[in-house]
């Protein structure tokens, strides 16, 4: 009897250690794009299981973002001032929640919400890299290309609180803020050539979802069957003994 209990305690083990996945849950809107926009591919690039929930009117949004906890805000404000008419994203990245934004405002509020004090030029286009993690498997410069904005990058100055990323002109290429919840970007989702945003953003999307939120570990429905079957045998045989 005591193999046998051993047996199905181990085969729950081996079921529990090898079957579970990780899935991010990713509320993701950009209010317009031009060009190709690096967020899809730079999700499949990630490498992550990610369930990702994507919208298209700020009401939708703002919906979205009450429904539920997510691990991952990604926003791009990208031709219109979208975050006036947004409500709760201050009190989701204050409750710990993670933001990839972007915006061509410097004014709107989502730009300050996310670490910069302002910003000392537009339209820069050649991105000098640092050693950060979001950089990895990136040269310097890193090129941005207009796709048809009338802004289309934005040389951040990063707050006392927090760290600037790399350069663009005079000023920052990103801005990591709010303890390393938040991600600025200088250029809108579709500036980068769709190699280096992909890569660039899913390094975004991997930092933040691993230093500050993380995905969430749950089960597959498949590995809940196997455990239900490896306890009904293991109280079938202690039954029997």
């Amino acid at each position: 009897m005591k193999l046998n209990i051993q047996k199905s305690l181990l085969l729950i083990a081996l079921i529990l250690g090898h079957t579970s996945v990780s899935i991010a849950s990713v509320l993701y809107f950009e209010d317009d794009t031009i060009a190709t926009s690096s967020v899809p591919g730079a999700l499949t690039l990630s490498g992550l299981d990610v369930q990702t929930t994507t919208v298209t009117s700020v009401t939708d949004f703002n919906t979205q973002l009450a429904s539920q906890s997510w691990d991952l805000v990604i926003l791009g404000e990208q031709n219109n001032d979208i975050f006036s008419s947004i409500s709760g994203l201050d009190t989701y990245l204050g409750n710990g929640g993670s933001i990839l934004g972007t915006t061509w405002l410097d004014n709107s509020g989502l730009s300050a919400l996310l670490g910069a004090s302002g910003r000392s030029g537009t339209n820069g286009t050649n991105i000098a890299i640092d050693s950060h993690p979001i950089f990895a498997g990136l040269s310097s410069p890193l090129m941005l290309a207009n796709p048809g904005w009338g802004i289309f990058s934005s040389s951040w100055i990063a707050s006392s609180s927090s760290q600037c990323l790399g350069t663009l002109g005079s000023g920052c290429a990103v801005v990591e803020g709010n303890s390393g919840n938040s991600l600025l970007l200088s250029g809108l989702f579709d500036t980068y050539d769709v190699s280096d945003g992909n890569i660039l953003l899913s390094n975004s999307i991997n930092y933040l979802l691993n230093g500050a939120t993380g995905p969430v570990s749950v089960s597959e429905p498949g590995t809940l069957i196997l455990i239900t079957l490896a306890m009904a045998g293991f109280f079938t045989r202690r039954k029997r003994s």
